[in-house]
């Protein structure tokens, strides 16, 4: 797992800017080990800096292991800023820059990555596509066509059909952070018709943060949630990654399939019809 935490330094004028920057590129092995003092798992892997008029923002990279992190990066950056602002005088610097786009969709994330990178793919024939969906891949991926055309003129940042949806049950269900739903959704899901007549589906998560320890990966319910799956515990943050990316591909097959033969407002009024009548 690797997070991204900006912080911001306030100075007197652009020449102290780039001093600070200066002697963060000259200490950085002293700046890691007392960001590290903090914590047992977390393992700071590089800064980055960029100077904006006066301000100085920093950009510290850090590996999380199966953790999400980010209360870990954030006790241990900000020692860190600590020990750089004492050699300058205390200069006074924000915890949070918002540089990190953190809970907010970005391209920067996309690009650079923020949490885990995940993707999955399947092919379905055309007898199944026939016998369970009820359409063929050329229809599908007409779908697919025109619903990206949608997004990319709406200004979407990702192009997918609804990877929230899925995101929001595992997420509730197994203890993790639920506005990170924002970095997860911001992924793509693109269809192909094969030689056969297959259809090759495939989707992308670029920013997946998760964790299988700490958190609300400790409350009772959500613990069984992931030891259901198989998913509690160190070493088992990249196979709950693979699970939640498999939910959001199945998802995605399901809610094309449907649109495209007609089935999703059927399906709805249906459960409306089911419920009025148990009223």
């Amino acid at each position: 797992m690797k997070c991204i935490l900006p912080r911001f330094f306030l100075t007197d004028n652009v020449d102290k800017a780039v001093e600070i920057r200066a002697f963060i590129n000259d200490h950085f092995d002293d700046i890691k080990k007392v960001a590290e003092e903090t914590t047992s798992h977390g393992k700071l892997l590089h800064i980055d800096t960029r100077i904006f008029n006066r301000e100085l923002f920093v950009k510290f990279t850090f590996y999380t292991g199966d953790a999400m992190g980010l209360n870990m990066i954030n006790i241990s950056t900000n020692f860190a800023c600590h020990y750089i602002a004492e050699h300058f005088n205390k200069i006074k610097f924000l915890l949070r820059s918002n540089l990190s786009s953190d809970k907010k969709a970005s391209f920067i994330n996309i690009i650079n990555g923020y949490g885990k990178r995940v993707y999955a793919e399947c092919t379905l024939s055309a007898a199944m596509l026939k016998r369970y969906f009820k359409t063929d891949a050329s229809t599908i991926t007409t779908g697919y066509k025109i619903a990206n055309y949608s997004q990319m003129q709406n200004g979407s940042v990702g192009l997918n059909q609804h990877f929230a949806n899925g995101l929001a049950a595992l997420f509730i269900a197994t203890g993790q952070d639920v506005a990170q739903i924002v970095n997860g959704a911001c992924g793509w899901a693109i269809s192909e018709v094969t030689e056969d007549n297959s259809l090759l589906v495939s989707a992308t998560i670029p920013n997946l943060l998760i964790g299988t320890v700490g958190g609300g990966t400790k409350v009772p319910c959500q613990r069984e949630a992931l030891d259901i799956l198989g998913c509690y515990g160190s070493g088992k943050s990249k196979k709950f990654a693979e699970i939640i990316a498999a939910t959001i591909l199945a998802g995605e097959i399901s809610l094309a399939a449907a649109m495209v033969h007609g089935d999703f407002i059927m399906a709805h009024q249906k459960k409306n019809d089911e419920i009025k009548k148990n009223l």
